[in-house]
Formats: C-alpha cells, sequence, structure tokens
C-alpha cells in the first residue's frame, strides 16, 4: 500500500494517556490518524476520515462531566457510543463515506462478560454489533497486529461493494483466488458453503459485513481454511512439531505454501491454508491414498524425515480447554465430547472438549447435549 493509501484509526478514550502507547505503536506500522481522542473531541470530519474506530469500554470521567441528568441522552459505556456513532453514517452527511469499523477495548473485561464463552473476541464482537474486541492488557504486539490487519482489510474493500451487489467471484477476489487458479472451482464451492453474505447484504454495508462474515464466522472455527491446530490434526502430528518445521521454512513448508490463505485478514491471527488445497497436495504426494492414516504416515515420513512428530492416536481431534481456547496437545476423538455452542456455524467443524475437563469444570456442562452428558 502508498501511503496516501493507509488506513486511518482513531482511538476514543476519556483518559487518553491510557490508549496512547497502543495508538504510537499502531503508527509506527504506517497508520494514519493515530492519536487518542476524547468523546467531546468527535466530529463529522473525524469520522469521515476514519476507517477504523477504537473505543474504551470505560468513559466513567467522560460521562460524569456530560452535565445532562436525562437518562437516555447518557451512553452508560463504549459500546453505547460506538452505537450512536456508528448511525451517524446514516446520515447524509456521512451516507456516501467509505466503509467505517467500529471495535471496542476494555482493561476490565469482567464488566463486560462473566464467562469464557462470551469472552471470546468475535462473540463480544457479534453481541455487541462491532467487528472486534481487544483486551489492554493481552498480548500489546497482537493487538497491534491486529487493529493493523483489521484497519488494513476495510481499507482494501472496493467501492463496487457499496455501488452494486456483487457475486461469488468478486469474494473469491477479496480472498485473493484468482479465476486462473486450477483449485479455483473448489475453493469457490467450498467458500459458497459456508454461506459468505454476499448481494444485499454486502451492498448494503459497503462490504463491512464480509469483514464480520470472516472475523466472526470463518477465522474462529475450521471450515475451507485450517489454522495450525486444524493442520496438524489432518496430518497426525503434534502442533508443537508442525509449528516448528514451519518457523524453520524447511522443504515441508514450501510444499504447503502455494496453499496458504493471503486474502482479507490473512494476517489477523496466525496462518491459515485452503483446505482443498491441503486435501489437493496429500492427494498427490500419497498417489490418491491421503485418507488412508498408514499411508499418509508412510509418505510424511519417507519424504520429511525426522522432523515432523506423528501421534498415536486412532482419531486425532483439536480440543478446548475450559477457556475455550485450543489446547497444545490433539486428543483422541474418543475421549472428547462434542460441544453445542450457541455461536457455531452449522458449517464449521465441531468443536471438542475432552471429557476430564468437563469434570473438572461442570459449569460447562450447559455446552454439552444431554445425551452426551450421560454417556
Amino acid at each position: 500500500m502508498e501511503q496516501d493509501e493507509m488506513p486511518t484509526i482513531v482511538f476514543i478514550d476519556d483518559n487518553q494517556e491510557e490508549l496512547k502507547p497502543l495508538a504510537e505503536s499502531v503508527a509506527k506500522k504506517g497508520m494514519q490518524g493515530c492519536k487518542v481522542d476524547s468523546p467531546e473531541d468527535v466530529d463529522l470530519d473525524l469520522l469521515h476520515s476514519a476507517d477504523l474506530v477504537i473505543v474504551d469500554y470505560t468513559l466513567d470521567r467522560w460521562i460524569e462531566n456530560i452535565g445532562v441528568s436525562n437518562l437516555s441522552q447518557i451512553p452508560p459505556n463504549g459500546v453505547a457510543l460506538a452505537a450512536v456513532l456508528r448511525e451517524h453514517y446514516r446520515k447524509p452527511a456521512l451516507k456516501h463515506s467509505p466503509p467505517t469499523g467500529f471495535a471496542l477495548i476494555t482493561g476490565d473485561p469482567g464488566n463486560l462478560c462473566s464467562t469464557p464463552g462470551e469472552r471470546r473476541p468475535h462473540v463480544v464482537a457479534r453481541l455487541s454489533n462491532l467487528e472486534w474486541y481487544f483486551e489492554k492488557h493481552a498480548d500489546h504486539e497482537q493487538n497491534v497486529k491486529r487493529i493493523v490487519s483489521l484497519a488494513v482489510a476495510i481499507r482494501k474493500l472496493p467501492p463496487i461493494l457499496s455501488a452494486e451487489m456483487v457475486g461469488l467471484n468478486t469474494l473469491m477476489e477479496l480472498l485473493e483466488v484468482p479465476t486462473s487458479d486450477v483449485l479455483f472451482e473448489r475453493y469457490s464451492d467450498s467458500v459458497s458453503r459456508c454461506r459468505p453474505p454476499i448481494h444485499h447484504l454486502s451492498k448494503e454495508s459497503g462490504g463491512m459485513v464480509l469483514i464480520r462474515w470472516l472475523l466472526h464466522r470463518i477465522l474462529p472455527h475450521t471450515c475451507f481454511l485450517l489454522d495450525q491446530y486444524a493442520l496438524a490434526s489432518r496430518l497426525r502430528v503434534s502442533p508443537e512439531s508442525l509449528q516448528s518445521e514451519l518457523k524453520t521454512n524447511t522443504s515441508f513448508s514450501h510444499l504447503i505454501e502455494p496453499y496458504q490463505y493471503k486474502g482479507l485478514l490473512s494476517d489477523f491471527d496466525g496462518p491459515r491454508w485452503w483446505r482443498g488445497g491441503i486435501e489437493q497436495v496429500l492427494w498427490e504426494i500419497t498417489e490418491g491414498n491421503s485418507t488412508n492414516t498408514a499411508s499418509l504416515r508412510s509418505c510424511l515420513q519417507k519424504l520429511f524425515p525426522s522432523s515432523l512428530n506423528f501421534v498415536d492416536l486412532v482419531r486425532p481431534v483439536v480440543t478446548l480447554n475450559a477457556d475455550f481456547q485450543p489446547e497444545n496437545n490433539l486428543s483422541n476423538l474418543s475421549d472428547t465430547i462434542a460441544l453445542h455452542l450457541d455461536d457455531w456455524p452449522s458449517y464449521a467443524e465441531p468443536a471438542y472438549m475432552r471429557r476430564d475437563v468437563l469434570k473438572e469444570n461442570p459449569d460447562l456442562e450447559f455446552c454439552v447435549a444431554r445425551e452426551a452428558a450421560w454417556n
């Protein structure tokens, strides 16, 4: 991206010093407009220039000084303020502005959500009508990386998405799959099965709904893209050895590099690979026996000796811990229970949790089907 095409990011907080280090780090990545504004400094010009607006959840100092007593005029927190600011984009002054994303940031997540299931960023964001949710005390560099990635993705949304209804091919362009790719049809079919909100919804939001679809419905799950854990499960190797292999730029990493996802938000949350591409290359190197565990293992050991550590599990699956985060080790399917989480898409691979984790955390029984819990 040229410098004049770099996104503008607006931070809003009544305690400006608190977000200043984050804003400065984001600015060093080439982003524009990275200073912390107080809520009373927000005007139409600021909103018009913004690609991404990040609002602090706690605005007590500002709210106390508003000087009004009418309850309907007092936004209780950053979620309410973000909703008000977003609605201004429906007014004539901003109606034809390029799409703008909104995110929330907080230093006290307990005020916003009480359980681990609710606290997952994509769930908080969906429930709050936001693109994403950040925690101030999370990894600083990770927050910077995600903020930049989100802003760049919004900036890349083409004007055609606001002007007319588009088809699947336009979405595939945003996912950076050219029609000349030999796997284009395979990738397109897998994307289509995940119900992308193209046509009417995309036009109404200027494409922002596609950003949300990727952030909330695709990247957190295993569907047409595989993260490192899902890829390790498919290869039947330990996630640790796979991560080591990818970091050292070995022949194996070169083998799967053509199938790495490079579209919108590809650098938001770790690498992803096209599932159809991985299946294709495994089919090729095993000469059509990629579904046979012994053949797959034998082939990978022959091609990449002593580099991948295979797991001795009948059917390895990725499992979630009590905080609904992926565990570092794979588990045998027979030792797990499939979870039934409210937000889990029907087209995604099921979420699994080890039975012993569920026994140690009886408060998590709500996310297990009754018939499964009794087995």
